[in-house]
């Protein structure tokens, strides 16, 4: 189970906005969507295979399927009626992916009997079709460092 979220980014945009008296002459408008957010929640399932490097180290080699919910801000315009003003805001979409995968190694230093430093890298990612962005690519490499507790 991972998360990955994204924070403080924004976009700009252009719109050309009609006017409403004089037919054919647009006002173009410039500005800055700001505020956007992306949450990646993702589930692996991997198959591992682990082997001993010495008595203390073993690598580990993994992969498999992932479900990866995605939630995205994109930027929106909203325009005044009746006037050519416009501002930037954001509109929120979300979906789980359909196809997505995983895979990666780990490796283990066993430090006593109970306790083990770990060392991970791992790319897991996917597609997933949002309103505003088909076939939009998801996820990407990772990278962790953590204590083991065997029981």
């Amino acid at each position: 189970l991972w998360v990955f979220h994204s924070s403080g980014t924004s976009a700009p945009f252009t719109a050309s906005v009609p006017n409403p008296l004089v037919f054919n002459s647009p006002t173009i408008v410039t500005g800055t969507a700001s505020g956007l957010h992306q949450t990646d929640l993702g589930i692996d399932i991997d198959v591992m295979y682990t082997h001993a490097l010495n008595s203390k180290t073993d690598i580990s080699v993994f992969g498999g399927p992932s479900i990866i919910h995605v939630k995205q801000d994109f930027a929106s315009i909203d325009v005044s009626a009746g006037s050519q003003n416009a501002t930037g805001s954001s509109v929120s979409e979300s979906k789980t992916t359909g196809k997505a995968g995983n895979g990666g190694i780990d490796i283990t230093y066993r430090l006593n009997d109970r306790y083990s430093a770990m060392f991970l890298v791992r790319y897991a990612g996917g597609e997933v079709d949002l309103p505003s962005s088909p076939k939009m690519k998801i996820g990407g490499a990772q990278v962790g460092v953590g204590l083991r507790v065997g029981f």
